[in-house]
């Protein structure tokens, strides 16, 4: 007789159980599923993007070059960027119609706010001039750009000599290419601006045509430039032109600290003591006491330009500055008096 030790045991169904592990799988599958649609619902907004290095990272990442070059991590996360605020230049305010303007002998002028290009003040602004020494602001901007090195060392030629001015630099004298730039600018001496141009190494035309380049770039377009000192009257521009050119000018911030020296003192490397004089009387004026302060200013003089001036003036109390030119004024001390009385009649009547 055959004993049964399992009595309750009832016998399994192959069929059944291959069921249950079908649907096993099945919701195992539908539960992978459902996570990986999860992930990637939080990851397919963001944007990838090449970097500068080539590699790829993502938006919101700021690049850093100076850490990939310390071998540390190229990312940063957003937070740590700043935003920038660009300041909001707002024009100057006529604050007094009632006056008419001041009248000057300059046979062109004109004012402007740097700032923003706003016309202050208008006097055949685009009459082509002769403009003399003005001329040298371009020489030393295209000089900048040309420039063999400070320490160089120029032996002072016959072929620099220019008539017209005061003599600082005498023929067979060594001085610095610097000595040059201080004395060609600050003294308006022409044969210091003759030697720094020849110490480019370019040819009088090819220098005559970077100034051209030069002031096409700056959109002069009533300006032609044929030599570096201002000496020829075939330098011509109009008042418009030639704040165009004072105000790229005096942005360079080694020239209107140049222009801003009464007094220049250098001994050459002939072991010669120079003092070179600033031509510019504006420094000493009130235009250059508190609240105003020159920022920068140039003169110029031929007989046919007439006597030139341009500055730029800053007013503290007033939180603003003007960029003025006269051209053709009738005298030397003509060209001061009728920029202080510009100056000042602008600042009285507009609001910075």
């Amino acid at each position: 007789m055959k004993i049964d030790l399992l009595p309750h045991r009832k016998k399994i169904n192959i069929y059944s159980l291959s069921t249950y592990l079908f649907s096993f799988m099945i919701l195992g599958l539908f539960l992978n599923l459902m996570l990986i649609s999860h992930f990637n619902s939080q990851n397919l907004n963001i944007p990838i993007m090449e970097d500068q290095t080539g590699s790829l990272q993502q938006a919101g990442d700021v690049y850093d070059p100076q850490a990939l070059e310390q071998g540390q991590a190229n990312h940063l996360p957003l937070a740590a960027a700043k935003e920038v605020s660009l300041p909001d230049f707002q024009p100057p305010v006529r604050i007094n119609s009632n006056s008419l303007g001041i009248q000057l002998t300059a046979q062109s002028a004109l004012a402007i706010d740097p700032a923003t290009g706003t016309v202050l003040y208008e006097k055949n602004s685009d009459q082509r001039h002769s403009i003399a020494s003005l001329t040298k602001l371009m020489t030393a901007l295209v000089f900048l750009e040309n420039n063999p090195g400070w320490d160089k060392i120029v032996t002072m030629l016959q072929a620099d000599e220019r008539l017209g001015g005061r003599l600082n630099i005498y023929r067979g004298e060594k001085v610095t290419v610097e000595d040059l730039f201080y004395t060609g600018l600050i003294g308006s001496d022409n044969n210091a601006m003759a030697a720094l141009a020849r110490s480019t190494g370019l040819s009088p035309e090819e220098f005559a045509d970077l100034m051209n380049a030069k002031a096409d770039s700056l959109k002069m377009n009533n300006s032609h430039f044929i030599e570096p000192t201002g000496l020829s009257p075939l330098n011509v521009s109009t008042a418009r032109d030639v704040l165009k050119l004072a105000r790229a000018a005096f942005a360079d911030e080694k020239i209107s600290e140049i222009l801003r020296i009464k007094k220049y003192q250098f001994t050459s490397a002939s072991n010669i003591s120079h003092t070179v004089y600033s031509t510019d009387l504006l420094l000493n004026s009130f235009l250059n006491a508190d609240p105003y302060q020159v920022v920068a200013g140039k003169t110029g003089f031929i007989n046919e330009a007439g006597y030139c001036l341009t500055a730029q003036i800053s007013h503290s109390e007033q939180n603003g500055e003007i960029l003025a030119v006269v051209l053709g004024t009738t005298g030397h001390l003509n060209r001061f008096d009728e920029m202080k009385g510009l100056v000042s009649w602008v600042f009285d009547n507009y609001e910075f």
